[in-house]
């Protein structure tokens, strides 16, 4: 078991040097990386309390006569840097699917979805960006070798990390844009990126205890897309209490 252990640490040791020099180190960063997709990038904030984050609202708009969602089709853009871009179209189309139905749950009836520009509409244009899909090679050495999320518990790679950390995890950015339906008028922009964890770090039953659970989150992370989809849930509740502070609810 010693001797699983220390292979796991060096493969670990392996996987972390080669992320060190990849690609992902030459990617723009902070609101640079969303200038594609929004038209104030050099604009935006930083979202306090919410590391990674970026935002943007036009002073003069009033945000509370918006009642009711355009929401246009969700657009997908694959990282650059990912090595890894074998996806089946299908599961695009689930995975925007899934953040669309995200978003309508958390609106629910207080802002519903409509088909049509209008007066009270503002108009959501979202573009799932960065995405980089599991890498089912490097994924296998960690299920294969589960002691290798030992050190990570040492180092916090466990509770998330730059995007160049585990590259093998999946990550997934966004960049969306609210607009009045009527006029065209940019009210507000937003932009962040959502790094998949390895596990969920639990010490509080002990340490062997917090590894079986990682292993488990991560073999669940590793057949499905739940990182991306938990990024979105988030950014779905995110809308619905930002609406809620801008209507005093």
């Amino acid at each position: 078991m010693r001797s699983l252990s220390l292979l796991g640490v060096a493969l670990l040791t392996l996987l972390a040097s080669a992320c060190a020099t990849g690609p992902a180190s030459q990617q723009p960063s902070g609101p640079a990386a969303y200038a594609a997709y929004l038209t104030y990038p050099d604009r935006l904030q930083p979202v306090p309390g919410d590391d990674g984050a970026y935002r943007w609202i036009d002073p003069s708009a009033k945000l509370a006569q918006y009642n009711r969602i355009l929401l246009d089709p969700i657009q997908v853009q694959l990282a650059s840097d990912a090595d890894y871009k074998a996806i089946d179209p299908a599961q695009l189309q689930t995975l925007t699917d899934y953040f669309r139905q995200s978003i309508a749950k958390a609106l629910g009836n207080a802002y519903p979805i409509v088909a049509k520009p209008g007066p009270e509409v503002m108009r959501v244009k979202i573009v799932i960006t960065n995405l980089v899909p599991t890498k089912p090679e490097m994924s296998v050495v960690t299920l294969v070798v589960p002691f290798a999320t030992v050190p990570d518990m040492a180092s916090g790679v466990a509770t998330g990390g730059p995007a160049g950390s585990a590259p093998y995890l999946g990550r997934t950015g966004i960049a969306a844009q609210f607009i009045s339906s009527q006029t065209g008028q940019v009210l507000a922009e937003y932009a962040d990126t959502e790094i998949g964890r390895k596990y969920v770090v639990d010490t509080s039953k002990g340490v062997g205890n917090a590894i079986d659970t990682g292993v488990s989150d991560y073999m669940k992370a590793y057949s499905t897309w739940a990182y991306a989809e938990k990024a979105f849930d988030k950014w779905a509740q995110q809308l619905r209490a930002w609406l809620d502070k801008t209507h005093g609810r």
